[in-house]
């Protein structure tokens, strides 16, 4: 499938796959290409919520959940199954597993020194830092939706990278944000949101 996927790609490239499913396949990945790394992007699973419900309420006449309290709608979205548990538990299950697939990236450090956390990156991945970076204009250039949201989070914009600061507090009751932490213990200790 990867061969038929990248055809006409040169066999030595490096090659970069946003797809959100690959946590779920590591082992697949790792038979098929030892060397293959997935750069694992984790954030906060309490402002991650936060982020969705802020979409929501900018466009409450497009929820197709409004029925839905905030204590359900968390339910949906950390179940194993959902958009945010489903990742979450492969996460644990592949650190539980010491998998040397996984290359976590903080996005709280990404935001705050993304140089620093890039030079690492490069490091893990087998490649010289490009110098060419601008860290005062990056630019988004995503062409994919997410039409299965109704289009209501767009991965677009441009600017300078800024620290990242914890904001659920805005819109997560203190005992459903105990209650996202508590249910990912070894996630949110690893990396320090317990």
């Amino acid at each position: 499938m990867v061969d038929g996927w990248y055809f006409g790609v040169p066999k030595d490239s490096v090659i970069f796959d946003k797809g959100r499913g690959w946590i779920a396949l590591v082992d697949r990945l790792s038979a098929l290409d030892p060397s293959a790394r997935i750069l694992c992007c984790v954030r906060d699973p309490r402002d991650v919520m936060a982020s969705i419900q802020r979409q929501h309420l900018r466009f409450p006449v497009l929820d197709e959940n409004a029925q839905l309290t905030l204590t359900d709608r968390a339910s949906d979205l950390f179940s194993t199954q959902g958009m945010i548990g489903g990742p979450l538990t492969h996460i644990e299950d592949q650190i539980a597993r010491k998998s040397d697939s996984i290359v976590p990236v903080i996005y709280e450090k990404l935001s705050r020194d993304p140089e620093r956390e890039l030079r690492k990156i490069y490091a893990e991945i087998g490649l010289d830092f490009w110098v060419g970076h601008d860290f005062d204009n990056v630019i988004d250039r995503s062409t994919d939706l997410d039409a299965l949201y109704l289009n209501k989070f767009p991965h677009n914009g441009s600017g300078k990278v800024e620290p990242s600061s914890s904001r659920w507090q805005d819109v997560i009751p203190g005992e459903l944000a105990k209650q996202i932490i508590d249910r990912y213990p070894v996630f949110s200790n690893l990396f320090g949101y317990a």
